[in-house]
């Protein structure tokens, strides 16, 4: 256990007590089996937020992306965290197995992906806007739109943005 030894901070530890209550009160009975499921995304989550996402959390903020009018340019290491982040499952966590998803409890995914945008704000960015270009074409899309642009998006590869649709901004 890479952990052994270390004991999470109080902040995370109420955390996981808070998750493991709701948990159980969703599930019914004790609800061990969920609590079980949202730890194990968790602990993953925390695991890939500090290797690899907080580690360039500055040398990304202090080299922006950039176009060189073909093709745009980042710190390789934000291509190194997100596929790591693609690759445990996370860009499709909530989402059913039929986009490949492992159909986490909305509230477990969301805790996961909160130590990301505690360890960097700025490369979490990249998965946060894909996911959730993907769940508005899942609820307005329609099904040529899903199968050309969400199934490629939870399976990380594409990453979705938005439009800026105020031409002032």
């Amino acid at each position: 256990d890479r952990h052994a030894g270390q004991r999470p901070s109080l902040a995370v530890r109420e955390a996981r007590i808070r998750l493991a209550r709701i948990l159980k009160r969703a599930l019914g009975g004790d609800g061990h089996e969920g609590v079980e499921t949202g730890a194990k995304p968790l602990d993953t989550a925390e695991q890939i937020a500090t290797d690899l996402f907080a580690p360039h959390a500055r040398k990304s903020d202090l080299n922006e992306p950039h176009f060189d009018g073909e093709r745009v340019h980042l710190v390789p290491e934000v291509k190194q965290a997100l596929d790591a982040f693609v690759a445990a499952g996370l860009m499709a966590a909530e989402h059913d197995e039929e986009f490949g998803g492992m159909q986490l409890p909305i509230v477990v995914a969301k805790a996961a992906f909160a130590y990301f945008k505690g360890a960097n704000v700025a490369s979490s960015g990249y998965a946060m806007l894909t996911v959730g270009n993907a769940n508005l074409l899942l609820a307005h899309g329609s099904p040529a739109q899903v199968d050309a642009f969400v199934r490629p998006e939870l399976a990380g590869r594409f990453f979705g943005t938005m439009c800026l649709s105020e031409p002032q901004a």
